[in-house]
């Protein structure tokens, strides 16, 4: 379970959440990545292994903090990156320590997972340093993208902040597969 719970956070990103309204993407966002903070739900799938999570993540091109909770908000995990390193503190304050996001799950878990690459993903974008695919649904949409032996799959989409952000999206790849419903998006210090 642990396992589980540590793939779903280090591959990511409480709270319930209403439908929101339709909003159609044609393209993957042009923005660059930029800092933001998200809360949402996981589900996550690896191997015989299932774990889902409230998930709250603060992200910045220098730091991550990545935090899973319980339904009931008890702090399952912590991840942290920054200057330093890597951490992952579990619910009983057990610390495990890495360079990088990729070196670490490769330790504990056997699969390296492109977290660096999930931060522009759920933002809709792809990694602008690194061979991608896109594919569009019937109606000409944005359905899924196709980075690095991963595919991202968009669900569904929502404005926040005057941009078309994910609301609803999974990603598969080495094995497993991380769904992630994201309730609210703070972008440039705003609540949207």
């Amino acid at each position: 379970m642990l396992r589980v719970l540590l793939l779903g956070l280090l591959l990511s990103v409480a709270g319930c959440a209403s439908t929101p309204p339709v909003v159609q993407v044609q393209q993957l966002n042009p923005t660059a990545a930029r800092a933001f903070v998200l809360d949402g739900r996981i589900a996550m799938h690896y191997q015989t292994n299932a774990a889902s999570a409230n998930v709250h993540w603060v992200h910045s091109q220098a730091q991550d903090e990545v935090t899973l909770s319980s339904p009931l908000g008890s702090t399952l995990a912590v991840l942290t990156r920054d200057e330093y390193g890597v951490r992952v503190v579990d619910s009983e304050k057990k610390v495990y320590a890495g360079q990088d996001v990729t070196e670490l799950t490769e330790r504990l878990l056997g699969v390296r997972i492109p977290l660096d690459y999930l931060a522009y993903w759920v933002l809709g974008q792809a990694v602008p340093y690194a061979h991608f695919e896109t594919k569009m649904d019937a109606a000409s949409m944005l359905a899924s993208l196709q980075q690095a032996g991963w595919t991202v799959s968009y669900q569904r989409w929502q404005q926040a902040g005057g941009y078309n952000l994910p609301n609803k999206l999974s990603v598969t790849g080495e094995g497993g597969e991380l769904r992630m419903v994201i309730t609210r998006w703070y972008l440039n210090g705003e609540g949207v």
